[in-house]
């Protein structure tokens, strides 16, 4: 579960992928391939995956423990079949590459 919090030092990676509303359904299962490949991946906290209400967009959200477990990942061989399926599919594709400064949860 992701933990959104200014008090974590942890590296936030938001990447959002513009489709085809026809093709959406086709790219989250490429993306969410990649999540698996993902699972053990030395660095990694959390992944959550959204979809916009239009179609259009997938956007990921994943934290890492640091700038240098998030560039092993860029240039690591084992996800290199599926961002080339994922490119395919994705009319854009933009990293954001963040750092949380604010976060408020209301008490429940």
């Amino acid at each position: 579960m992701a933990t959104i919090s200014a008090d974590q030092k942890y590296v936030t990676n938001i990447m959002v992928f513009t489709t085809d509303p026809g093709r959406r359904q086709e790219l989250l299962e490429v993306i969410l391939a990649g999540e698996d490949l993902l699972k053990d991946f030395p660095g990694l906290v959390s992944t959550s995956i959204h979809v916009t209400d239009d179609g259009a967009r997938i956007i990921s959200y994943a934290q890492w423990e640091s700038k240098k477990d998030l560039a092993a990942l860029r240039d690591s061989p084992a996800l290199s079949d599926n961002l080339k399926q994922v490119r395919a599919l994705a009319t854009d594709i933009q990293f954001l590459p963040c750092s949380v400064v604010y976060s408020e949860m209301k008490n429940q």
